[in-house]
């Protein structure tokens, strides 16, 4: 079944073009992917992906946590695995709720990539969603995920039960043999493989499966996750 948002996509790429290659045309940095976006940010000069990792190393050491098969993640409604099984492999994170978030928009850099880059893209694609009549974006959660080498993470999605909601993943870095940031279907087959790269920001519906290969690279993998709605 397809949610509200999907069909939404769907429509959109009907209306736009019937190949996604000419939405790029259109909207230039913007590739459509039927149920999910990719913008980069590479041509933002005003925006410091290096000052922003230097932020989030510090974050890490203040509040990140080690997770690992054996221990505790984060939780998450709509997953379908143990959480304890999310994340394979070591990776660092950092999780917040809806009543710190403000640790997050203490950090200088990560405030003026959200209010001046971010926020503008999510807001681009409200329509998209469904959620033409809405005004504004409410982060319900944020964290920070740095994959070590040797972590991945299993199938999940991050359905919320709010209306309008989506999910984001920033990328703030991004080495060579990365990760690639896997999409499944309902019943778990994998229906798209991204390569991502540093600057990347992913948006899709909460209810979206997906998954993260394993991360062979000797240099961490440091992204920014946010579950949001539109209000």
């Amino acid at each position: 079944q397809y949610s509200f948002g999907k069909i939404l996509g769907v429509r959109w790429t009907i209306q736009r073009g019937r190949h996604s290659g000419q939405i790029e045309k259109i909207f230039p940095g913007v590739k459509s992917h039927m149920s999910h976006f990719i913008f980069n940010c590479s041509g933002e000069s005003s925006l410091s992906l290096s000052e922003l990792s230097e932020e989030l190393e510090t974050l890490y050491a203040s509040n990140g946590k080690t997770y690992t098969v054996e221990s505790d993640a984060p939780p998450r409604k709509g997953v379908e695995i143990p959480e304890s099984e999310l994340s394979v492999g070591p990776i660092i994170s950092t999780y917040m709720t809806s009543e710190n978030i403000d640790d997050f928009f203490s950090m200088t850099e990560f405030s003026n990539v959200y209010n001046n880059w971010i926020v503008h893209k999510l807001l681009s694609l409200k329509e998209d969603f469904g959620a033409s009549e809405t005004q504004t974006i409410e982060i319900t959660r944020i964290w920070s995920n740095k994959m070590l080498q040797g972590s991945r993470g299993l199938i999940h999605e991050h359905s919320s039960g709010y209306p309008y909601s989506c999910n984001c993943i920033f990328y703030v870095t991004v080495p060579e043999n990365s990760a690639s940031y896997v999409l499944h279907d309902n019943q778990g087959n994998i229906t798209e493989s991204i390569s991502v790269k540093t600057g990347d920001l992913i948006i899709h519906d909460s209810e979206l499966k997906h998954s993260i290969t394993e991360h062979n690279s000797a240099e961490p993998r440091r992204a920014i996750i946010m579950d949001y709605r539109y209000v």
